[in-house]
């Protein structure tokens, strides 16, 4: 095998890299697919998956703690009204089966289990193929996998990428928005950016919900700015002793905030050091305190007292 180095990254840390990635690659001993329970490394699936060949489904990402999937319940919910939305048949509570033999079976303690369901495989075009009914494939196509979780960094320092979401209230496999989100993040040296639609409104990052605070006040942007409505963001926005509003609002609105967090399932909920952002040319960055933001953890670790 050959590679080579990054612009200033030595060859230990290349290595390094290298090697953890294919670690967590390997961390799920055994995966589902469909009903069948195999080693990861035996794991294929067909180059006409619609999945693979046009983001034909959608997919849940849960936080495992102590063995035990964390917000299940609104994570199925959510999967359901997916499916439904774009006609994928799918049982769940088979899933929801799967999930717990198979992080028992990986001996799986704390990390990600990801529920992927495609549509399967039959097209004609972008047109799903089937001889009884065009839009409903028998042969869905479900993956369950644990993946261990990657630790945040110190500092959430943010940017801002001027890009619509991808326009699905679900986790969809079409993420391209995102992915292009999280590449620009990385290069300009931040942890995420934030997404700033056509309307000029503040709409999420690439990989989670985000909320403002102004004078105790907490804000978070309107479901029909056309976001991934989040299982976390759903548990904050259930919290009888916080009151948080959906709104529209512009760049200058966050900027003028006091604190800023985003939320996930992965890391719950993460207080924003900074934004950096650029305005007629001039670089310029916000810094946050995160004093609010503890609290309203602590709230959602009352809520998700497994957790």
């Amino acid at each position: 095998m050959i590679f080579s180095l990054p612009l200033g990254k030595t060859t230990t840390e290349c290595l390094g890299s290298y090697f953890e990635a294919n670690f967590l690659i390997k961390m799920s001993h055994f995966i589902f697919i469909n009903n069948q329970i195999i080693k990861a490394d035996d794991a294929n699936i067909s180059i006409a998956q619609r999945g693979f060949l046009y983001g034909d489904g959608a997919f849940e990402s849960c936080k495992i703690s102590a063995s035990k999937i964390i917000n299940l319940e609104n994570h199925l919910w959510r999967l359901a009204q997916a499916l439904q939305y774009l006609k994928i048949s799918c049982d769940l509570k088979i899933i929801e089966k799967n999930s717990q033999i198979l992080i028992n079976k990986n001996n799986f303690h704390d990390g990600i289990l990801r529920i992927s369901v495609t549509r399967g495989i039959g097209s004609q075009g972008y047109l799903p193929i089937n001889i009884a009914d065009p839009l409903t494939i028998s042969d869905t196509l479900v993956i369950i996998e644990t993946k261990k979780s990657i630790d945040p960094p110190a500092q959430i320092n943010l940017g801002v990428s001027y890009r619509n979401p991808a326009g699905f209230f679900f986790k969809s496999h079409s993420a391209l928005n995102y992915v292009l989100t999280r590449i620009e993040a990385h290069e300009q040296g931040f942890f995420d950016n934030i997404l700033i639609d056509d309307f000029g409104n503040i709409c999420e990052t690439s990989s989670a919900n985000i909320f403002w605070i102004k004078n105790k006040k907490i804000f978070t942007s309107k479901d029909e700015s056309r976001i991934v409505q989040g299982c976390i963001r759903k548990k904050i926005l259930q919290l009888k002793s916080i009151i948080t509003v959906k709104r529209n609002a512009k760049l200058m609105e966050i900027l003028d905030a006091d604190e800023v967090f985003i939320t996930n399932s992965n890391y719950i909920l993460l207080g924003v050091d900074s934004i950096n952002y650029e305005i007629n040319g001039e670089k310029s960055r916000k810094i946050y305190s995160k004093n609010f933001a503890e609290i309203i953890k602590n709230e959602l670790q009352k809520e998700l007292i497994e957790f």
